[in-house]
């Protein structure tokens, strides 16, 4: 059975329809003014988006080496740069229902270093890592390095909802699954015998999952442009692996030392936010549409991760656990086929 739709949205001279694509990255597939479209009951509809990002890790810098000059101390850290991450998504569109399932993949993977010498009468403190003595001799070089991997994959449920004219709303609900990996390095060495290098080590892994809640908003504003939004949320119950490690220099000896720092289940709470402006011209071919975004993107996540290196040297005392959180723009294109 056929069912006649009749759409007339106008702004200008300008229309759009609202159309949902994945949670937290809905697009608008117009059509001119007053068109009459038949479609079959039956007949559902697509979206395939992808989402650059290019953002920055923030909290839980790595501080690698205190340089000591007479009674001054200089303590040096490794803090995170812009990183390239992406996203990919998938959505089904369900017939005369607006509503809505997407399955949605995000990876960000983040490296950085910093590298630190000493000048005329100052010092590194080796045993500022773990309170060892790494090296055989007194180190003149210290580098950190921090490698930190976000993935997260999301399958939700929406609905979509039109409030007067230019108001589109879109509440979903799922499940969220992510793996959070940290991996800082120091290392200390001496420019008079490159073997002299020892080398400390701290990682935390958290993967966990769980319900996932949050809304979509649009304000269309005709001309294929939209104001968009979103706020998400999820509560993740996963498992904490954290290790800390020293690895003296061949020329110092001795054997490398391990220690589990966390083994534990956590409960890690994380919100998400982000605004951007959408453009999606009028269909580019008679099935279907494709739709331009750019904005920012702000995503916490809570008491994620164990990389004090307290956690080892201190005997019975609590772990330290601090927040993985990203921030930064992002750039989305959406294909849509009816």
């Amino acid at each position: 059975m056929l069912k006649r739709i009749t759409i007339a949205l106008g702004l200008l001279g300008c229309s759009a329809l609202a159309f949902a694509g994945a949670p937290g990255n809905s697009m608008v597939a117009p059509l001119p003014t007053g068109v009459d479209l038949e479609a079959p009951d039956s007949l559902g509809a697509w979206s395939f988006g992808i989402t650059a990002l290019y953002v920055q890790p923030i909290g839980g810098d790595l501080q690698y080496a205190q340089i000591v000059d007479g009674n001054a101390i200089s303590n040096k850290s490794v803090q995170p740069g812009n990183a390239w991450g992406g996203e990919a998504d998938i959505t089904y569109h369900f017939a005369g229902t607006s509503r809505d399932v997407s399955l949605g993949y995000t990876h960000l993977d983040s490296d950085s270093t910093a590298k630190s010498g000493i000048g005329h009468l100052e010092t590194i403190d080796e045993g500022f890592l773990f309170g060892g003595e790494e090296l055989s001799s007194d180190p003149d070089v210290a580098k950190g390095e921090m490698d930190q991997d976000y993935n997260s994959a999301d399958l939700t449920f929406g609905q979509q909802l039109l409030v007067g004219n230019r108001l589109v709303l879109h509440p979903f609900i799922g499940v969220r699954y992510a793996d959070i990996s940290t991996d800082n390095k120091i290392k200390y060495s001496s420019s008079v015998n490159s073997a002299d290098t020892g080398v400390g080590r701290i990682d935390s892994d958290f993967q966990g999952a769980g319900p996932r809640a949050g809304i979509d908003v649009r304000v269309l504003s005709g001309c294929g442009l939209s104001v968009v939004g979103t706020f998400g949320g999820a509560l993740l119950v996963g498992s904490e692996d954290a290790h800390a490690s020293i690895t003296p220099s061949v020329v110092a000896g001795g054997a490398p030392t391990d220690w589990k720092n966390d083994d534990s289940v956590n409960l890690v709470p994380e919100l998400d936010a982000r605004i951007g402006l959408d453009y999606t011209p009028h269909q580019l071919f008679p099935a279907g549409s494709m739709g331009f975004q750019v904005g920012y993107e702000v995503v916490h996540y809570f008491n994620a991760s164990d990389i004090d290196n307290l956690d080892t040297t201190l005997v019975n005392s609590v772990n330290n656990q601090s927040s993985f959180s990203y921030q930064g723009p992002y750039f989305r294109l959406q294909l849509n086929i009816a």
